[in-house]
Protein backbone atom coordinates (compact mmCIF):
# COMPACT_ATOMS: atom_id res chain seq x y z
CA UNK A 1 0.00 0.00 0.00
CA UNK A 2 2.56 2.62 0.84
CA UNK A 3 4.49 1.59 -2.68
CA UNK A 4 1.14 2.84 -4.05
CA UNK A 5 1.54 5.90 -2.37
CA UNK A 6 4.89 6.75 -3.26
CA UNK A 7 4.31 5.60 -7.09
CA UNK A 8 1.07 7.68 -7.17
CA UNK A 9 3.14 10.51 -5.55
CA UNK A 10 6.54 10.29 -8.25
CA UNK A 11 3.97 10.27 -10.69
CA UNK A 12 2.50 13.42 -9.82
CA UNK A 13 5.85 15.27 -9.31
CA UNK A 14 6.84 14.17 -13.14
CA UNK A 15 3.37 15.35 -14.01
CA UNK A 16 4.04 18.02 -12.97
CA UNK A 17 7.25 18.70 -14.23
CA UNK A 18 5.87 18.43 -17.35
CA UNK A 19 3.14 20.77 -17.48
CA UNK A 20 6.20 23.13 -15.92
CA UNK A 21 8.79 22.26 -19.29
CA UNK A 22 5.60 22.79 -21.64
CA UNK A 23 5.25 26.32 -20.34
CA UNK A 24 8.66 26.58 -20.27
CA UNK A 25 8.54 25.69 -23.78
CA UNK A 26 5.40 27.85 -25.13
CA UNK A 27 7.24 30.69 -23.81
CA UNK A 28 10.29 30.33 -25.41
CA UNK A 29 8.02 29.88 -28.76
CA UNK A 30 6.22 32.94 -28.27
CA UNK A 31 9.61 34.45 -27.48
CA UNK A 32 11.05 33.75 -30.79
CA UNK A 33 7.95 34.20 -32.72
CA UNK A 34 7.97 38.15 -31.37
CA UNK A 35 11.86 38.69 -30.88
CA UNK A 36 12.61 36.59 -34.46
CA UNK A 37 8.98 36.63 -36.07
CA UNK A 38 10.72 38.55 -39.30
CA UNK A 39 13.38 36.05 -39.72
CA UNK A 40 11.34 33.09 -39.40
CA UNK A 41 9.08 34.05 -42.15
CA UNK A 42 11.88 35.38 -44.52
CA UNK A 43 13.55 31.91 -44.01
CA UNK A 44 10.35 29.86 -44.65
CA UNK A 45 9.96 31.61 -47.33
CA UNK A 46 13.41 30.96 -48.74
CA UNK A 47 12.91 27.33 -47.85
CA UNK A 48 9.29 27.38 -50.17
CA UNK A 49 10.65 29.79 -53.55
CA UNK A 50 12.45 29.04 -56.68
CA UNK A 51 15.35 29.80 -57.32
CA UNK A 52 14.82 33.32 -59.17
CA UNK A 53 12.98 33.71 -55.75
CA UNK A 54 15.88 32.72 -53.70
CA UNK A 55 18.42 34.85 -55.66
CA UNK A 56 16.43 38.02 -54.66
CA UNK A 57 16.20 36.84 -51.29
CA UNK A 58 19.73 36.63 -50.96
CA UNK A 59 20.22 39.87 -53.24
CA UNK A 60 18.05 41.89 -50.24
CA UNK A 61 19.85 40.19 -47.54
CA UNK A 62 23.07 41.56 -49.25
CA UNK A 63 21.85 44.74 -49.70
CA UNK A 64 20.64 45.11 -45.58
CA UNK A 65 24.02 43.70 -44.29
CA UNK A 66 25.95 46.57 -46.08
CA UNK A 67 23.11 49.02 -45.34
CA UNK A 68 24.15 47.56 -41.82
CA UNK A 69 27.92 48.40 -42.00
CA UNK A 70 27.31 51.51 -43.53
CA UNK A 71 25.53 52.52 -40.39
CA UNK A 72 27.99 51.19 -38.04
CA UNK A 73 31.19 53.04 -39.91
CA UNK A 74 29.16 56.05 -39.68
CA UNK A 75 28.07 55.95 -36.23
CA UNK A 76 31.98 54.56 -35.15
CA UNK A 77 32.62 58.10 -36.94
CA UNK A 78 30.87 60.37 -35.27
CA UNK A 79 31.23 58.17 -31.45
CA UNK A 80 34.74 57.62 -32.29
CA UNK A 81 34.56 54.14 -30.64
CA UNK A 82 34.88 51.32 -32.81
CA UNK A 83 33.12 47.58 -31.52
CA UNK A 84 35.72 44.47 -32.62
CA UNK A 85 33.34 41.89 -31.24
CA UNK A 86 29.80 41.41 -29.59
CA UNK A 87 28.84 37.70 -27.38
CA UNK A 88 25.23 37.60 -26.49
CA UNK A 89 24.02 34.99 -24.22
CA UNK A 90 20.72 34.60 -22.69
CA UNK A 91 20.27 33.76 -19.11
CA UNK A 92 16.49 33.95 -18.40
CA UNK A 93 13.39 34.04 -20.91
CA UNK A 94 10.28 34.19 -19.66
CA UNK A 95 7.00 35.27 -21.06
CA UNK A 96 7.52 38.98 -19.63
CA UNK A 97 11.31 39.16 -18.87
CA UNK A 98 14.35 38.11 -20.33
CA UNK A 99 17.74 38.66 -19.21
CA UNK A 100 21.37 38.52 -21.30
CA UNK A 101 24.95 38.57 -20.72
CA UNK A 102 27.14 40.52 -23.26
CA UNK A 103 30.45 40.54 -23.79
CA UNK A 104 32.16 43.61 -25.79
CA UNK A 105 35.41 44.23 -26.50
CA UNK A 106 36.26 47.48 -29.01
CA UNK A 107 38.47 50.59 -28.96
CA UNK A 108 38.75 54.61 -28.66
CA UNK A 109 41.54 55.65 -30.46
CA UNK A 110 44.49 53.92 -29.04
CA UNK A 111 42.66 52.63 -25.89
CA UNK A 112 41.13 49.33 -25.84
CA UNK A 113 38.54 47.98 -23.84
CA UNK A 114 36.58 44.65 -22.89
CA UNK A 115 32.94 45.06 -20.86
CA UNK A 116 30.49 42.51 -19.44
CA UNK A 117 27.16 43.22 -18.13
CA UNK A 118 23.93 42.16 -18.01
CA UNK A 119 20.99 43.38 -19.99
CA UNK A 120 17.43 42.91 -18.25
CA UNK A 121 14.46 43.53 -20.18
CA UNK A 122 10.94 43.33 -18.97
CA UNK A 123 7.41 43.80 -20.78
CA UNK A 124 5.10 45.91 -19.51
CA UNK A 125 1.26 46.99 -20.86
CA UNK A 126 2.88 50.42 -21.71
CA UNK A 127 6.37 49.14 -23.63
CA UNK A 128 9.21 47.36 -21.93
CA UNK A 129 11.87 48.42 -20.03
CA UNK A 130 15.74 48.05 -19.78
CA UNK A 131 18.25 47.82 -16.67
CA UNK A 132 21.97 47.15 -16.57
CA UNK A 133 23.89 45.54 -13.95
CA UNK A 134 26.73 43.81 -13.04
CA UNK A 135 28.96 46.07 -15.40
CA UNK A 136 32.68 44.94 -15.07
CA UNK A 137 35.02 46.59 -17.41
CA UNK A 138 38.99 45.70 -18.50
CA UNK A 139 40.86 48.27 -20.16
CA UNK A 140 44.77 48.11 -21.87
CA UNK A 141 46.01 51.41 -21.04
CA UNK A 142 49.26 52.76 -20.31
CA UNK A 143 47.73 55.92 -18.86
CA UNK A 144 45.16 53.61 -16.44
CA UNK A 145 45.91 54.72 -13.37
CA UNK A 146 44.39 58.53 -14.12
CA UNK A 147 41.32 56.40 -15.74
CA UNK A 148 41.03 53.81 -12.62
CA UNK A 149 38.89 55.86 -9.98
CA UNK A 150 36.23 56.78 -12.42
CA UNK A 151 35.74 53.75 -14.07
CA UNK A 152 35.72 52.29 -10.36
CA UNK A 153 32.40 54.82 -9.97
CA UNK A 154 31.21 53.93 -13.02
CA UNK A 155 31.04 50.18 -12.10
CA UNK A 156 29.32 50.62 -9.19
CA UNK A 157 26.35 52.68 -10.72
CA UNK A 158 26.29 50.46 -13.48
CA UNK A 159 25.99 53.66 -15.93
CA UNK A 160 27.19 52.22 -19.17
CA UNK A 161 26.81 55.59 -21.24
CA UNK A 162 28.74 57.63 -18.55
CA UNK A 163 31.91 55.46 -19.65
CA UNK A 164 31.22 55.48 -23.29
CA UNK A 165 31.44 58.96 -23.12
CA UNK A 166 33.98 59.75 -20.90
CA UNK A 167 36.26 57.29 -22.61
CA UNK A 168 35.83 58.98 -25.39
CA UNK A 169 36.55 62.46 -23.45
CA UNK A 170 39.64 60.95 -22.11
CA UNK A 171 40.89 59.60 -25.38
CA UNK A 172 40.34 62.81 -27.01
CA UNK A 173 42.49 64.59 -24.54
CA UNK A 174 45.32 61.87 -24.76
CA UNK A 175 45.64 62.46 -28.49
CA UNK A 176 45.73 66.34 -27.85
CA UNK A 177 48.87 65.95 -25.50
CA UNK A 178 50.46 63.55 -27.36
CA UNK A 179 49.76 66.28 -31.00
CA UNK A 180 50.88 68.75 -28.06
CA UNK A 181 54.77 67.11 -27.18
CA UNK A 182 55.08 66.29 -30.82
CA UNK A 183 54.49 69.38 -31.94
CA UNK A 184 57.30 71.02 -29.42
CA UNK A 185 59.88 67.99 -29.86
CA UNK A 186 63.01 68.94 -31.37
CA UNK A 187 64.89 66.40 -33.02
CA UNK A 188 68.71 65.65 -32.14
CA UNK A 189 69.91 66.94 -35.27
CA UNK A 190 68.44 70.16 -35.12
CA UNK A 191 69.36 70.82 -31.36
CA UNK A 192 73.15 69.75 -32.05
CA UNK A 193 73.27 72.35 -34.84
CA UNK A 194 71.33 74.83 -32.69
CA UNK A 195 74.14 74.40 -29.96
CA UNK A 196 76.63 75.11 -32.37
CA UNK A 197 78.06 78.90 -32.43
CA UNK A 198 78.69 78.65 -36.08
CA UNK A 199 75.05 78.89 -37.46
CA UNK A 200 72.80 80.42 -39.59
CA UNK A 201 69.32 80.35 -39.50
CA UNK A 202 66.73 82.84 -41.75
CA UNK A 203 63.07 82.05 -42.92
CA UNK A 204 63.38 79.56 -45.61
CA UNK A 205 66.77 78.12 -44.49
CA UNK A 206 69.84 77.29 -42.31
CA UNK A 207 73.38 78.02 -43.37
CA UNK A 208 77.42 78.73 -42.30
CA UNK A 209 79.19 81.65 -43.32
CA UNK A 210 82.63 81.40 -44.23
CA UNK A 211 84.94 82.57 -41.19
CA UNK A 212 86.17 85.65 -41.37
CA UNK A 213 88.59 87.87 -39.38
CA UNK A 214 87.20 90.69 -37.68
CA UNK A 215 90.38 93.74 -37.09
CA UNK A 216 91.59 92.27 -33.81
CA UNK A 217 92.25 88.65 -35.86
CA UNK A 218 89.76 86.92 -34.09
CA UNK A 219 87.72 84.34 -35.97
CA UNK A 220 84.28 84.89 -35.96
CA UNK A 221 81.31 82.95 -37.39
CA UNK A 222 77.96 84.91 -38.43
CA UNK A 223 74.41 83.60 -38.62
CA UNK A 224 71.59 85.29 -40.38
CA UNK A 225 68.00 85.65 -38.78
CA UNK A 226 65.69 87.51 -41.06
CA UNK A 227 67.05 91.02 -40.87
CA UNK A 228 69.38 91.23 -38.07
CA UNK A 229 73.02 89.31 -38.08
CA UNK A 230 74.46 87.53 -35.34
CA UNK A 231 78.40 87.32 -34.63
CA UNK A 232 79.80 85.16 -32.18
CA UNK A 233 83.47 83.79 -31.67
CA UNK A 234 84.02 80.61 -33.86
CA UNK A 235 86.31 78.56 -30.51
CA UNK A 236 83.56 79.54 -27.88
CA UNK A 237 80.86 77.07 -27.38
CA UNK A 238 79.15 79.96 -24.86
CA UNK A 239 75.94 81.09 -26.77
CA UNK A 240 76.14 84.08 -23.94
CA UNK A 241 78.58 85.82 -26.01
CA UNK A 242 76.54 85.79 -29.45
CA UNK A 243 76.03 90.03 -30.52
CA UNK A 244 73.41 91.19 -32.30
CA UNK A 245 74.18 93.25 -35.07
Amino acid sequence: MEDVRMLEAQIQHLQTEVSALQDQLQDQQKNMAFNLGDQMQTAILLLEADEEEKEEFVLKLKQEVEELRKTLRWQAEINGISMKSCKIKTLQSSGSKQVQHLFIAGHCGDMDFQMEFWLSEIKEAQGSKRMISNLNVVMDAFNLRSFSSLLSGMEEDWNLLLFFRTLRTFSNRCDERRQTFQHFQISSTHENFANSPRFCLSSSHMFHDKARLQGDGTEVGSCCLGRSHIVAPASSPDLNSIELL
